[in-house]
């Protein structure tokens, strides 16, 4: 049900059996969260909303909030999870009977919670950089929240699907998962589905599959220039993740395409432009892949691993760490006691890795080639290997090593 005295402009997001609402004096907020969340969330009557998020640009109350001050005495609150844990945000003055209200400094955002019917209001200016990522975060937060552990896991991890298999590229910051990812998206067909968020869930009829959630997609300056082509397309485009496509192709509205130390920020829908691939939803999940930069080696070289082992990595891998992605935040508590929700994943991650198989890929210093190198690593992950490995193998070439290797040191 709408609640009353809204702005104007209202879409429902819906994703994991949740629809969020959001309501906007400004419609270009919409058409950007439209562009950036689907087809991950679907579009759906706001009327059904679970939750809502509302925006409020109102200058004469954002002042009188900035006026109001930390609570004091406050501790700071849990709000969001990022992968190294929640981020922890001060609590503001200004809360009414079961509202909480919180800043967040990195956005410029007040965030009033309405304990008792789910409502959060965002205060902010009209700056879209800012603006409408802090939107789009408590959309996603509450989302998430919403999905708890009897949903799936949700891995620090990319993903892509190759001729409608998909393929979870997991691991911890730098081990190669954007590379390998735009690597895979040369494949005749793939199609993009995350870049560093992928909650993975079991279906009625027991597949596992994969469900994207959306995030900024952000590429080094070390993996742009592995994909020269690709990045000199994102300098010549002037693409930036907090408009839609089309206002970056407005005139005058263009800004720099890469960030002061060199990297790229794109929203989903620009990384599918410049590579030109589709967007999925919801796959079926067809290999793990763990990704690792390794010194001292050419090409890509693939070991499969033992269901105990994978079991293992994927613990490993969960988003925010073992406990992190479930812990209580201001969006949304967790619904299981802490042991009870630890035990939960433990099983569901041993179950995930006996039904899919699960390696890892060590990458040499040029692991990456063509389309042809990336059809070779799809070949070689389905238990069809086109070349043995070797330390001199030529650039993009894929081997399997049958029995395990000695580690070698991680590059960055």
């Amino acid at each position: 049900m709408i609640p009353g005295a809204l702005p104007p402009h209202r879409v429902g997001f819906r994703f994991a059996g949740v629809t969020v609402g959001v309501a906007s004096p400004d419609p270009a907020l919409l058409a950007w969260l439209e562009e950036f969340l689907r087809p991950a969330f679907e579009l759906t009557d706001a009327a059904s909303s679970d939750r809502w998020v509302v925006l409020d640009t109102d200058d004469a109350r954002l002042a009188l909030a900035r006026a109001r001050g930390p609570l004091p005495g406050a501790p700071p609150v849990p709000g969001f999870i990022r992968d190294g844990g929640p981020v922890s945000l001060p609590e503001w003055g200004g809360g009414g009977p079961d509202e909480q209200v919180l800043f967040d400094p990195d956005y410029q955002a007040f965030y009033r919670i309405h304990g008792p019917t789910g409502r959060v209001t965002v205060l902010a200016g009209v700056r879209p950089n800012l603006t409408r990522v802090a939107v789009m975060r408590v959309v996603r937060e509450l989302a998430l929240a919403a999905t708890r552990a009897e949903e799936g896991v949700l891995l620090h991890a990319a993903a892509v699907a190759v001729e409608g298999r998909g393929v979870v590229l997991a691991g911890p910051e730098r081990a190669g998962k954007t590379t390998l990812l735009l690597h895979l998206l040369q494949v005749p067909g793939a199609a993009f589905a995350a870049n560093d968020r992928v909650l993975v869930h079991a279906t009625g009829g027991g597949a596992a599959m994969l469900r994207p959630v959306p995030t900024i997609v952000t590429i080094r300056a070390e993996t742009l220039g592995t994909f020269p082509a690709i990045a000199a397309r994102i300098r010549a485009s002037g693409w930036w993740h907090a408009r839609t496509l089309a206002e970056c192709d407005e005139p005058g509205a263009r800004r720099p395409a890469l960030t002061p130390d060199g990297a790229a920020t794109l929203s989903p829908a620009q990384l599918c432009r410049v590579t030109g691939t589709s967007a999925i939803a919801d796959t079926r999940l067809w290999r793990v892949i763990f990704p690792r930069v390794t010194a001292g080696a050419t090409g890509i070289r693939l070991q499969r691993l033992s269901a105990e082992e994978a079991a293992g990595r994927l613990r490993a891998a969960l988003f925010g760490g073992p406990a992190g992605a479930r812990r209580r935040t201001a969006f949304g508590a967790a619904d299981r006691d802490g042991a009870v929700a630890e035990a939960e994943r433990h099983r569901q991650t041993a179950e995930l890795a006996r039904r899919v198989p699960c390696h890892e890929a060590r990458l040499g210093a040029a692991a990456f080639g063509g389309p042809a190198a990336a059809m070779a690593l799809v070949t070689a992950l389905a238990g069809e290997p086109t070349a043995a490995w070797h330390d001199d193998a030529p650039a993009g070439s894929v081997g399997e090593a049958t029995s395990p290797a000695p580690p070698g040191p991680a590059g960055p």
